[in-house]
């Protein structure tokens, strides 16, 4: 019980732990430590999700505006470099 208490202390990034007597503290301890990391996992995802979702969007529409650019860009010079027909 120890180690596994000892070991959900450190894997959730609250440091070594203070010394617990029983057992029932030490468990309620680490489930506590679990259950922490996972709402501000979730908060994050909740309130970044969005922002970081419409920068993503937008990104991709100028990466595809700016590739039906070249697109055009280079049909133009084909069509120019093409012999005209008499």
């Amino acid at each position: 019980m120890d180690a596994v208490y000892f070991e959900s202390m450190l894997a959730t990034g609250q440091g070594p732990p203070i010394l617990l007597t029983t057992d029932s503290g030490k468990i309620f301890a680490s489930v506590m430590a679990f259950v922490s990391v996972g709402a501000v996992l979730a908060s994050l995802v909740v309130n970044l999700g969005p922002i970081i979702s419409q920068g993503w969007r937008e990104s991709l529409e100028q990466l595809e505006a700016d590739a039906r650019k070249l697109e055009q860009d280079v049909s133009g010079k084909k069509k120019k470099d093409e012999p005209q027909a008499a």
